[in-house]
């Protein structure tokens, strides 16, 4: 599964810190053979349209050699924003003896700040729940005019890629759905191998 099109229209680089974050993963899903439910095998930050191209092609040859995903997060991160935060999780760190959890910082300050005002959020809709898909964006649409962005096709279903909506008129349409679908900065899928 390609996305790279769809994913390439949508980003935007307002700023010359911007960056994208993507992110490798080898499941046990698709991998039966692994101890671990998910590993991930290399990250990577998109800072330009070129770089996307570019790095793509390295992105997608590392998910066919290892059977993995490639996911990227759609609301663009500031590299400055990012180093801050760093900054203040090293000390931490460093004045709790913690020394070895530093390694995994950067990657997990980037996966939590969002430096995007144009936030979007996706809605997961997989088997029976694809039958729900117009109607769930015709409320999004109605919640908020420019609501819906992109259709992003995954391996079971749809990612439905919105901007911010009212999630408790949104459930008050669909009492029945479980909101920990709708996602306020999740992954989606750039590159699936197979």
């Amino acid at each position: 599964m390609n996305n790279s099109e769809l994913i390439g229209d949508l980003l935007d680089f307002p700023f010359p810190d911007c960056f994208y974050f993507v992110e490798v993963i080898q499941r046990r899903k698709e991998n039966p053979e692994m101890k671990k439910h998910s590993l991930t095998l290399a990250d990577y930050y998109i800072s330009s349209y070129t770089s996307f191209l570019t790095k793509f092609e390295e992105i997608k040859k590392m998910c066919d050699a290892f059977n993995a995903r490639a996911y990227i997060r759609l609301n663009y991160r500031r590299y400055e924003q990012i180093a801050m935060k760093v900054n203040l999780k090293v000390a931490e760190l460093i004045c709790e003896k913690n020394y070895k959890a530093i390694m995994a910082v950067y990657p997990a300050v980037v996966g939590k700040i969002i430096a995007d005002p144009d936030k979007k959020w996706l809605i997961d809709l997989d088997g029976d729940q694809i039958g729900m898909c117009g109607a769930i964006a015709d409320i999004v649409s109605q919640l908020n005019p420019k609501g819906i962005v992109e259709y992003i096709p995954t391996k079971n279903g749809v990612h439905i890629i919105t901007r911010k909506f009212d999630t408790l008129k949104f459930q008050q349409a669909f009492p029945d759905f479980n909101m920990e679908d709708v996602k306020k900065d999740a992954n989606t899928i750039l590159y699936q191998a197979g």
